[in-house]
Parts: structure tokens; sequence; C-alpha cells
């Protein structure tokens, strides 16, 4: 066994008798004990971090709903994070359930930065904070309801109980992250992705990926598209932001100036960030409402960090995406590089950092120099395809070059052409 891997499985070892001590003692004093499960009860949790989870959960209990199945408990790691629009179309759409908000969730945008460490600590802090009372409520829905298949969205602390506890319920867990672990880049043998599937889906639970490419077992990542809509011009047209780290998107400040910018935020963030762009006339930040894909039609372009259903739904609308990677977030590093490989009209920019995620080379110096990417395996058209299909996805590349040239910040003085910055890594 390398050394590595040793240290990291020692790691692994230690990190996991510490949580197993603190859930198992403190489960036993909120009351916690062993029960029969009923065998047509089913709880599903999910993660709030991210709409994503929270959409990939509606569509596929609308799914197996269809198919016969029930689900009678719903809990939202941190519901005050779901914007108020969803949260009622989740219980419009699942009358019968019950919902709970198990209010403990690790938080990573924070509006400043990014960061492993930062984000461990202070998640640390408030899982000591908050444990007792979850772990009471938890134990009082795993007692009232005694599910015997727990579905998880990607929401660790209650997966975390039942394999610590060795609880009677099967777990089940869905996420996009399942697709990491099964392309073997080589991301899924690091420390925090074995802690992460430690803590999701552990011994006693298994993984579905929720998969953009063909895999075995894998659950097809849909996302809904709106109908095709007219491009809005007035003033120019816009460009829609959005994150899930909104902190990372700091760059449309100051260098997105004479363009039109939507940046779109959580409910429960929207005051801190208009306060934050309030010095940018040009920044209309709003709240995330039900009519984003819609306005994401009749954009220009899409400038975001690379998660998995905004940029989907962009590259399926046809526009150009401009992605922000948050240094350190192992998925949406590896979404970089996958978007990167595999789809035209797909950006992000120039820096050291970002050439090394998808193994692009430098070429010449100083402001004009380039870097060149590997070929893209999995063409968007087809050589056959409709000439207005081709059109699209050249139109696509070629307004891609002109939000890299925008946004890049060691760009050279005369602006370059359609031709040059297309095969230009902005």
């Amino acid at each position: 066994m390398p050394v590595g891997d040793a240290v990291v499985r020692l790691i692994i070892f230690l990190t996991g008798l510490i949580v197993k001590t603190h859930v198992f003692t403190l489960s036993r004093l909120m009351g916690y004990r062993h029960y029969v499960p009923d065998k047509d009860s089913v709880l599903v949790t999910c993660c709030t971090n991210g709409l994503g989870h929270v959409h990939q959960m509606e569509r596929i209990l609308s799914v197996l709903e269809e198919a016969g199945m029930r689900f009678p408990v719903i809990a939202l790691a941190k519901e005050q994070k779901v914007p108020a629009y969803k949260l009622e179309s989740l219980k419009k759409r699942f009358p019968d359930a019950t919902f709970y908000n198990l209010n403990l969730e690790i938080d990573y945008d924070n509006g400043k930065s990014f960061n492993n460490l930062n984000i461990i600590v202070s998640g640390t802090k408030m899982v000591l904070r908050r444990a007792t009372p979850f772990y009471r409520k938890l134990t009082r829905i795993l007692h009232r309801h005694r599910p015997a298949y727990c579905l998880s969205f990607w929401e660790p602390s209650v997966a975390t109980f039942l394999n610590v506890m060795n609880c009677p319920t099967r777990l089940v867990a869905v996420a996009s992250q399942g697709q990491i672990y099964e392309d073997s880049t080589g991301v899924e043998r690091g420390l925090l992705m074995r802690m992460l599937r430690h803590f999701n889906v552990g011994n006693k639970g298994c993984l579905v990926p929720l998969s953009v490419r063909p895999l075995d077992c894998a659950i097809p990542q849909v996302v809904s598209v709106p109908a095709p809509a007219p491009l809005d011009t007035e003033g120019g047209g816009y460009f829609v932001a959005y994150s899930t780290v909104p902190q990372v998107l700091g760059a449309i400040g100051k260098r997105m100036q004479g363009h039109r910018v939507r940046l779109f935020v959580k409910e429960h963030r929207l005051a801190f960030y208009k306060a934050k762009f309030r010095r940018y006339p040009h920044i209309d930040v709003r709240e995330t409402a039900r009519d984003f894909g819609e306005q994401l039609a009749r954009s220009r372009g899409l400038i975001a960090s690379p998660s998995r259903g905004v940029v989907t739904q962009a590259i399926a609308l046809g526009k150009p995406v401009y992605l922000f990677c948050p240094k350190g977030h192992l998925e949406q590093e590896y979404n970089l590089r996958f978007y990167m490989h595999r789809f035209a009209g797909v950006a992000s920019p120039k820096g050291r950092r970002y050439r090394r995620y998808f193994g692009a080379t430098r070429q010449g110096r100083g402001r004009n120099a380039t870097a060149v990417s590997p070929v893209r395996d999995c063409r968007p058209t087809r050589p056959d395809a409709p000439a207005s299909v081709q059109r699209s996805v050249t139109a696509r590349v070629n307004v891609t070059s002109v939000i890299s040239y925008t946004l890049d910040a060691g760009a050279p003085r005369s602006r370059p052409t359609p031709e040059a910055t297309a095969t230009r890594l902005p």
C-alpha cells in the first residue's frame, strides 16, 4: 500500500472514530433506541447548498411516484436556504408528505472566499453548537415514521447517523458526485472526496450517480429547458450570472462595466449581495425565482461557476458559457474539466490554475500568450447536423470569446478577432 494512501486511510479512520463517539453518545442521550422499520415508509433527505440537489430530488421523486412509490417524509438540510417559490412548489407537488427542517448544514457561502480549511473549522463549530437539537429531532423522526429506506440527495448528517447507530433503515444516496467516483480520473482517490463518500454514503449505503454522460447503473441528469425565446436587446441585452458560491463572480463588478448583468442569488443572501455590488450600477442583483429559465433564455450568455444544472441548461439553450471555479471545490473543478473538454462555446479564465484544471499548455509569452487545450472528445454537433444547429454552435463560440475578452484582465489592447479568440483560453 502506498504511503500516501495509508496516511489518507489513517486520517479517515481517526476522523470517523471521533465522529462515531460524538454521534453515538449524544444520540443515546437524546433517547435513540432500535426500531422495527415500516416497509412502506421512506425518508427522503436533501442537501440545500445549491438548488441542483433540490431540483433533481423533485424530478426523481415525481418519476418514482408515477411508478407507485410514496414518500411520506421529506427532510431538508436547511429549509431557509430554499427559495420560497421552490418550497411552495415542493409542498404542492407532494401534498401528503410531512416536511422537516433539519437545520443542520455546513454553509460555504460567506460572501468573501472559498477555503476548505475555513469551511471545515466553521462546519465543526456549527455541528458542535447544533448537534443536540438535531439528534433529538432526528430521533423523533425515526421513531415516529420508522423508515425502511432513506433516499438521500447528498445530505451527510442523516447518512452519518444511520451508519454510526447501525439503524435498520437502508441508505441509498443519489448525487451528481457519483459521476466523479465512477469516472476514475484520480480525483476520487483524494482525501476530501473519500471523506465526503465516507460521511454521505458510508458502509451501509450505496451510491447511484446522477450523470450527464453514459454510465452503467446511473440516472441521467435532466434539467428543465424553457421554450426558445428571442433575445432581450434593450440596452444591448444582458448576461445572467449565477453560482452556489457567488463570491467567485467578483470579477463581474469591475470587468463587465458597459454590459448589463443580472446576478441571481438565494433569498436569504439577497440583501448581502445587493450591498456588496451597490457600487456597480450595471449589476442587477435579483432573487432566484421560478422564471430563472426564461431569463436565461432571453440573455446573451451565462457567467457562472461549473454547477451541473445551470450550465447544462445554458448549453441546451445554445448560450455561451463563461465559468469561474472556486479553488478547492473538487466537484466543480471536475465539472470545469468536463465541460471544457467536451463542449464548444465554454470558456474560463486563462490563469495557471485554470490551465492546470484541464491540461492546457501555454504557447507564447506575455499578454499575447495563448493556451492550447486538448481536443474535445464529445462534440456537440455532428458534421452532418443541420446548418442552423452548426450556426448556433459557431455563434456560441464567438460570443463566448467576447465574454472572455471582457473578463480577461490580461487581454491585449487591440480587440482580437473571433477566429483568434475561439481557440484562445481566456
